[in-house]
């Protein structure tokens, strides 16, 4: 026997409304004979008049029928749509429906003002934000929000992953990539991080994503990582039944702003779902702007939103000092940067000097380092440092980063004249590096980089997370300036003020934090320094 499921189960689509039409009499006659209501026909006259009187009507079903079975528009088209307006009927038909409504509903008039009834004009009141939303008028919102709509779901039934494929077994078509795959869970992490470096499971999209998987379910976290019912438990409890929901941005998120990454709508609606869960989730987590690039990058490759919820929490919990994955606090994060500034003045050294002698603040420069790589490397790049990343940790940043320092020394060591902002020049040059190298090549530049080890690494930034406690940086502060060395103000018989800057670049960025301390002057204390 064959046994055929009348509900088949549709993982890849999430509850949605499906808006069916009928008339209030073929509602009483389906209830009664139950049976399916006819199609409506434009052949009767008769019913063509009144398929204008159609009463909506709602029914919550895990399944409705997918845009593209109506038309062949794009999700482009929708959205724009409120989450009350939503129809699955092409334009077309949208404004025929709309004018034969207006033709009955003047009739029904006439025949009110007949009978002797007086009609009030309904006016049309003007699509106007709420005032919790926007605000009174004249002030400003105090905080920044993120607004979650369950209406943006609805582009998953027009994306193209969901039209094709869905009943092949692709595998048996290509086996190439199962035969991978069966290799990746064989292999020791010492391959791994060969076959990571070597881009083994880029192609095609579910190797790699079967690949992460994998990766990061071996990943061993002393901490507690939670399962994936926490995820739909955090979910039920911020965004509720709500079509329509704000939240205040999270306050480990830097300005709010999200990489695309080629996401649709509805996965930008997923990425702020898991980024708000995140944060009520990990309350100490105060500061960590690369968590909105790696959510969105991991959504790529997750079955869910609560995997990817899943796997970012191992990547958070992770708590071996000599292998960090994520900084989650502007103490932590500062002294990395200043990790990435010993290191860029010990193996970028031209690029120092030219920032300092450009009245630049370089300590600002390097502060950007990790951004280049999680907002600012084009979405190929990224993938390709994040098959590394999992593996190996932070240092793999240091590499890339410094990579693309170098990259940037001989491209701006030409134009130094032209530029303004440094800061601004490097952004645009890591978001158009596939001018000067593929991913492959930055990959290979990066490994050639002699750079410390990780204990070094390790004792370098503890070194710099103390330099800035004593400074007064704690680890439960928000993000404040640093304050360093004022160079405007600088006055000296021996260097100038340029010659200041490079001077001070080439002392260890624990010790540049502090203003110097006079020790020795020849009107003070004679011209023998033993005196």
């Amino acid at each position: 026997m064959i046994h055929v499921s009348r509900t088949p189960e549709f993982s890849n689509f999430g509850n949605m409304k499906m808006i069916s039409y009928a008339s209030p009499e073929q509602d009483l006659n389906s209830i009664s004979t139950g049976r399916r209501p006819r199609s409506h026909s434009y052949n009767n006259l008769v019913d063509s008049k009144n398929y204008g009187l159609q009463v909506q009507k709602e029914e919550t079903t895990v399944r409705p029928r997918s845009r593209s079975f109506y038309s062949y528009e794009t999700s482009e088209l929708y959205s724009d749509y409120g989450t009350r307006n939503v129809s699955h009927s092409c334009p077309l038909r949208q404004r025929a429906s709309s004018q034969l409504r207006n033709q009955m509903s003047k009739r029904e008039d006439k025949n009110k003002n007949r009978l002797g009834v007086p009609v009030n004009p309904k006016k049309s009141k003007p699509n106007k934000p709420s005032r919790e939303l926007s605000g009174s008028k004249g002030n400003a919102r105090p905080v920044s929000m993120i607004t979650i709509s369950e209406s943006d779901n609805w582009e998953i039934c027009s994306s193209s992953g969901m039209k094709y494929g869905q009943f092949v077994d692709w595998e048996k078509i290509d086996p190439e990539p199962a035969k991978k795959y069966q290799q990746i869970l064989k292999s020791e992490h010492q391959q791994l991080k060969t076959m990571g470096r070597e881009g083994f499971w880029a192609v095609p999209h579910t190797l790699r994503a079967k690949a992460y998987y994998h990766i990061i379910h071996n990943i061993n976290s002393r901490a507690v990582t939670p399962e994936r019912d926490v995820y739909y438990d955090l979910t039920k409890k911020l965004f509720g039944d709500q079509k329509v929901s704000n939240h205040p941005v999270p306050e480990y998120m830097e300005d709010g702003e999200i990489p695309r990454y080629c996401l649709n709508k509805a996965g930008m609606n997923s990425v702020k779902k898991i980024l708000l869960c995140l944060g009520n989730y990990f309350p100490d987590m105060s500061y960590c702007p690369i968590l909105p690039a790696l959510v969105s990058l991991l959504l790529h490759f997750s079955e869910d939103e609560a995997e990817c919820f899943y796997s970012v929490s191992r990547l958070i919990c992770y708590m071996d000092p000599n292998k960090r994955y994520i900084d989650q606090t502007f103490l932590t994060y500062h002294a990395s940067c200043m990790t990435f500034g010993d290191l860029a003045n010990r193996c970028c050294r031209g690029i120092r000097k030219l920032i300092a002698s450009s009245h630049q603040n370089l300590f600002e420069f390097y502060s950007d380092w990790i951004m280049w790589i999680f907002a600012d490397l084009p979405f190929t790049y990224a993938i390709r440092v994040l098959d590394v990343y999992l593996l190996e940790g932070f240092k793999v940043l240091f590499r890339v980063a410094l990579a693309l320092l170098d990259l940037y020394k001989v491209s701006v060591s030409s134009r130094v004249a032209d530029v303004e902002d440094f800061r601004t020049d490097m952004k645009r040059f890591v978001q158009s590096v596939a001018r000067h190298c593929t991913a492959e090549q930055l990959l290979e530049r990066a490994f050639q980089i002699p750079i410390a080890t990780r204990n070094e690494l390790n004792l370098l930034f503890n070194a710099n997370k103390n330099a800035l406690m004593q400074k007064g940086v704690s680890t439960h502060q928000k993000r404040q300036t640093v304050e360093t060395v004022d160079f405007n103000n600088f006055s000296s018989r021996v260097a100038t003020g340029t010659e200041m800057r490079v001077i001070w670049a080439w002392i260890p960025e624990r010790f540049a934090l502090f203003s110097p301390v006079l020790l020795f002057h020849i009107t003070e204390h004679g011209r023998g320094l033993s005196s």
